[in-house]
């Protein structure tokens, strides 16, 4: 889960810069964080998939509405909501030693 909000995270962050040229010439960017959609490439992946039907109305949804982000599952955002509420300090994974090689 903290790799996932390092991500999001980061993916958020750069995602903004980019929104302002096309905004200012009436191009609406959206920027669509969402976990894995039921389709052949996560097929055997376990765990919980939006459908592909429910990211597609999401997104739709958000557009429509006029903002510039939407997640579209519980997971995302849940993992949102932690970005959100935690430093980016607390993201970082603590430094140590690195091993040696033997």
């Amino acid at each position: 889960m903290m790799v996932m909000s390092v991500i999001q995270g980061r993916a958020r962050r750069s995602l903004r810069p980019c929104a302002t040229p096309p905004h200012a010439q009436g191009t609406q960017v959206l920027g669509l964080h969402r976990g894995f959609v039921d389709t052949d490439l996560v097929r055997d992946i376990p765990g919980p998939k939006s459908t592909p039907d429910a990211v597609v109305r999401a997104a739709f949804d958000v557009l429509e509405a006029g903002a510039a982000e939407v997640a579209a599952d519980a997971i995302t955002r849940r993992v949102q909501r932690g970005v959100a509420a935690e430093p980016a300090a607390d993201l970082q994974p603590p430094m140590g030693k690195a091993k040696q090689p033997r």
